[in-house]
């Protein structure tokens, strides 16, 4: 209702008019200010979500650094500075290129005058020698390797037999094992775009090579690593921790979701249209999963029947974003209680420990006071509207809620040495594939994601085994990958 300015003397005429006039318009004047002031603490909130949305980037939220922009702020580490200087410490080793024992060629340069006096030296002995090695690659191009298979006739039934040739020797011409690993290893591995792949193989090996070939490449890998990808999938049903995590994939134009299953010596990576228990189920691993599920909290994996362990690297960022965004002193304290029980559970020695049950109760004491002083600070908003579901209770008291229900998941990590206190592992294991969609945009085509995530599937995993990874993909494309079994 607007409220229109009046003078002292219009004024003077409301209140000689009568008491019913003045009471008329103090009724107007009230509903008119209850309706500003409606109007602006909407307004102010609307202001404070805004600030908050442009307030959030990858130190505080979940979004990813890739979506700071160039005006982000420089990273803040909470990790304390070392007692130690940069680089290499007293007694290490380093290494350098050095000489070696095995040339393989061997360029010998003769001396044939004295530089000084120019007296010939041809007829002198050679005292010694001085020794430089040039290490450098080869000449490259492709080697052709001809096959040819004896034809007789057999003396006893007169037929015109062939000798057999190698199993891998399949086609009148063809593209050999190592040829193929290394298309898969650009592609998959470094991320190569097609385009650029095929024009490396032209500049380098003077090698016409088309796209299409590229991505059959990666075909024939998938095949030959997909008993392999069915045994990794077992081997995280089976285990005792398992990381879970979910990015965007653009597939056809069309959001997707790539998800991530996996451990210290395993990954599996799927695509599915949904993010959720859809997703879940049919990718399968979780549903049979009975160990403890490292997640950021996403309300899905809690209707698993799992054990569950929250990240707490996320717990950190949302809490760096109330103590910068809102200056609320008790989210700096939960910070450091989480990061020194951190370091009491890693402690001196080589491998993390549970804490004792005397030391446990300590620690849970201060973390219930914590989040009694945030709730106290951050009460429940009153309504009287008579509106259907819970009120909107804003970040700060959503973290809040999380952090008092959902305590004994934040804290797991307190009482199994097992489980780490984040899911970095996770979110390293997805990282690359988001630089994949930064460079290549998108899946063109329906059966490129199921492709690219067994390969992908079989390197992390070799990789993580301590295997090379070309060499990996060399056994592959010969039809024997390798078995991937951690010991």
């Amino acid at each position: 209702m607007p409220i229109e300015p009046i003078n002292e003397e219009q004024a003077r005429a409301i209140y000689r008019a009568g008491e019913e006039t003045v009471v008329k318009y103090l009724v107007e004047l009230s509903a008119a200010l209850v309706t500003l002031h409606k109007q602006c603490a909407d307004l102010q909130q609307r202001v404070k979500t805004l600030e908050d949305q442009l307030a959030r980037d990858s130190h505080n939220s979940h979004k990813p650094p890739s979506s700071d922009g160039p005006a982000s702020p420089n990273p803040k580490s909470r990790r304390k500075k070392g007692k130690r200087k940069n680089g290499g410490q007293p007694g290490h080793p380093g290494h350098t290129l050095r000489m070696s024992d095995t040339p393989d060629y061997v360029v010998r340069h003769r001396l044939e005058n004295c530089p000084f006096c120019e007296r010939s030296l041809q007829r002198e002995a050679v005292v010694d020698s001085e020794k430089r090695q040039v290490h450098d690659l080869p000449p490259m191009a492709l080697e052709v390797t001809e096959h040819e298979a004896d034809r007789k006739q057999c003396p006893r039934c007169n037929r015109i037999v062939t000798a057999p040739f190698p199993e891998a020797v399949k086609a009148p011409v063809q593209y050999g094992a190592n040829l193929q690993a290394l298309g898969v290893y650009l592609t998959a591995y470094q991320l190569l775009p097609l385009e650029r792949t095929a024009e490396l193989y032209r500049d380098l090996f003077d090698c016409s090579i088309s796209q299409g070939t590229l991505v059959n490449f990666q075909r024939r890998g998938a095949a030959s690593v997909t008993p392999v990808i069915d045994t990794i999938k077992q081997q995280l049903i089976d285990g005792e921790i398992l990381h879970c995590d979910e990015t965007s994939a653009n597939v056809q134009g069309r959001n997707h979701w790539m998800h991530v299953s996996a451990t210290e010596t395993l990954s599996y990576y799927a695509i599915h249209p949904k993010r959720g228990r859809d997703a879940i189920d049919a990718i399968g691993i979780l549903p049979e999963f009975q160990g403890t599920a490292i997640h950021d909290c996403w309300a899905p994996y809690f209707k698993l029947s799992c054990r569950h362990a929250i990240c707490n690297a996320h717990i950190l960022r949302e809490l760096i974003f109330v103590e910068e965004q809102y200056d609320q002193k008790w989210a700096v304290a939960m910070s450091d209680l989480l990061l020194k029980i951190k370091g009491k559970v890693e402690g001196p020695g080589p491998l993390p420990r549970a804490l004792s049950q005397r030391s446990q109760r300590y620690w849970i004491r201060q973390y219930d006071r914590i989040v009694r002083k945030g709730l106290r600070k951050n009460p429940l908003p009153q309504t009287t509207a008579k509106k259907r579901g819970r009120p909107k209770r804003g970040k700060v008291r959503a973290l809040l809620e999380r952090l008092r229900d959902r305590k004994e998941q934040i804290l797991a990590f307190m009482r199994d040495a097992s489980i780490p206190f984040d899911n970095n592992l996770g979110e390293r294991d997805l990282r690359m594939n988001k630089v994949k969609q930064k460079i290549s945009g998108a899946f063109r085509g329906p059966n490129g994601p199921a492709v690219y995530c067994k390969v992908r599937s079989y390197i992390a995993t070799a990789r993580k085994q301590g295997h090379g990874v070309m060499d990996a993909l060399l056994n592959a494309m010969q039809g024997t990958p390798l078995p991937l079994v951690p010991t």
